[in-house]
Parts: structure tokens; C-alpha cells; sequence
């Protein structure tokens, strides 16, 4: 495989990667800062769409890094290894 193609292709993976780290964490953490009574736990919010947002980036993420798994080269192999298992990380969290 060339070596532009998979450098794009994990280009786009550590995109992706930045974009699940942005999603960590929830949507109303902030209310117990600026009220200490409420916590962001009692909140219910079932329009939330964090962890459907984060599955999609997961998947794009795996499927970007497959051309770079089956290359030739281990370097791109094992930084692929690390930006899959730094995305499935961070998507648990």
C-alpha cells in the first residue's frame, strides 16, 4: 500500500480519536459547579446522543485502519493497534 494512503487513513483515525475524547464525559457536569445541590446524576436526559456519536466515530475509526493493518509496514500496524485500542478506551468512558 502506498505510503500517503495509509498515512491519510490514520490521519483520519487520530482524527477521530480526538473527536470520542471531546465526547467524554456528560452533558451536565457543569450544573454541580455552579449549583453544589444539584447534581448532574438526577438530570434525566434521554435525548442524548453522546454515546451513539461515539460508536459511529468508533466504527470509522476501525474501518479507516484496516487498509493500514493489512499493509506490509509494522510500524503503521502497531500505531494502528494503539489508535484502535486508544478509541475503544475512550468510547467505554
Amino acid at each position: 500500500m502506498n505510503k500517503i494512503t495509509c498515512l491519510m487513513f490514520f490521519l483520519i483515525g487520530t482524527a477521530c480519536v480526538l473527536m470520542i475524547l471531546f465526547l467524554v464525559g456528560g452533558k451536565y457536569d457543569w450544573v454541580s459547579e455552579v449549583q453544589p445541590g444539584i447534581s448532574s446524576e438526577l438530570i434525566e436526559d434521554h435525548a442524548d446522543n453522546r454515546q451513539l456519536t461515539k460508536l459511529f466515530l468508533l466504527f470509522i475509526l476501525m474501518t479507516a485502519q484496516i487498509p493500514c493493518l493489512l499493509s506490509k509496514n509494522v510500524k503503521m500496524m502497531f500505531l494502528s493497534f494503539a489508535l484502535i485500542s486508544l478509541g475503544l478506551i475512550l468510547s467505554c468512558i
